[in-house]
């Protein structure tokens, strides 16, 4: 039989180690998140980030000058854990910021969650991914021949 004192420690030690699943470490960038340099027109960058998030499944919503932003059903599971009885759906939104500079254009990606009517901050699993899809988008643009 499992005393008071081992259950309280099993807990902790349960708690720990999920809270430690949690925490993602900083990207090594100046943002602190995913980011690439594009040695490639602004226009081309834009048109190529656009169509890199509708094949990964994304409705774009907002594409200007500096920010195209795009959102995708999240799934089943985060809108049963994360939804209400009133917005039982789940978002995740993909934010990526374009700016030009003497090197290229510079795009950082963010990702965000929206459920339930509420913001749930920013996605930090999967970064990795995000970085090789960032370096795919790169190799891309950088290909291209651009005709000035």
């Amino acid at each position: 039989m499992i005393d008071t004192n081992m259950k309280t420690t099993l807990c902790t030690l349960l708690a720990a180690a999920l809270l430690c699943g949690c925490a993602a470490p900083k990207m090594n960038t100046p943002s602190g998140a995913n980011e690439v340099t594009i040695s490639a027109p602004m226009s081309g960058v834009r048109s190529i980030v656009f169509g890199a998030l509708l094949d990964r499944g994304y409705l774009v919503t907002r594409a200007d000058d500096l920010v195209v932003e795009a959102r995708k059903d999240a799934g089943l599971t985060p809108a049963i854990f994360l939804g209400t009885a009133s917005d039982p759906n789940a978002t995740r939104i993909a934010r990526c910021n374009l700016m030009e500079t003497d090197a290229g254009v510079r795009v950082v990606v963010r990702a965000f969650m929206v459920a339930g009517g509420r913001d749930l901050g920013e996605i930090t699993g999967g970064r990795a991914k995000t970085q090789e899809w960032l370096e795919r988008i790169k190799q891309t643009c950088e290909a291209k021949r651009y005709e000035f």
